[in-house]
């Protein structure tokens, strides 16, 4: 009689322990899998951040070569002889738009995995990743629209051959 009673008192511990435990499972399994979800979107978040930003290096080195060939044009305008001056003046803006959008891809790259990181919940992981991108994006657009600008003030009809301004005279006899 005292065996039995032992092996139901045993019995009845080991039955509570486990629902006990399984409690505190059934909530690290929720917490666990909760953490799981948030690597998951940051990891999201991350990968196409990167796409994102390799995009935003290629367009800007678009932009670039854009550049480059255009100063190459205006360097066979100039020594055939026409007034490229007007081009000139805006080519050091176009250079310095480009210097601040690779900066701030340069910032993008550096700072996006630390917004990504300290962002609790989905939506300040959104909008803070995405207020970042737009910021770089923008000085893109920046760049792109000051060589459109070089480009738009070398455009055939607004390039005139340089004239001599000596004037002719003619003498009647």
């Amino acid at each position: 009689m005292k065996k039995i009673t032992l092996v139901l008192i045993l019995g009845l511990l080991l039955v509570s322990s486990v629902k006990v435990s399984a409690v505190a499972t059934d909530k690290d399994l929720k917490e666990e899998v909760k953490t799981i979800k948030i690597e998951n979107r940051q990891e999201k978040i991350s990968r196409l951040a990167g796409n994102l930003i390799n995009k935003l290096v290629k367009s800007l080195n678009n932009i670039e070569g854009l550049l480059v060939q255009v100063k190459d044009r205006l360097a066979k305008m100039e020594a055939v002889g026409k007034e490229v001056t007007a081009a000139k003046v805006k080519v050091p803006a176009a250079e310095s738009a480009i210097a601040a959008a690779k900066t701030a891809i340069e910032n993008l790259a550096n700072g996006l995995p630390s917004v990504i990181t300290a962002s609790s919940t989905p939506k300040a992981l959104r909008d803070a990743s995405k207020t970042a991108i737009m910021k770089a994006n923008q000085e893109v657009k920046k760049a792109h629209q000051a060589v459109v600008e070089v480009i738009r003030s070398v455009k055939p009809g607004k390039v005139k051959p340089v004239t001599a301004t000596s004037t002719a005279t003619s003498t009647n006899e």
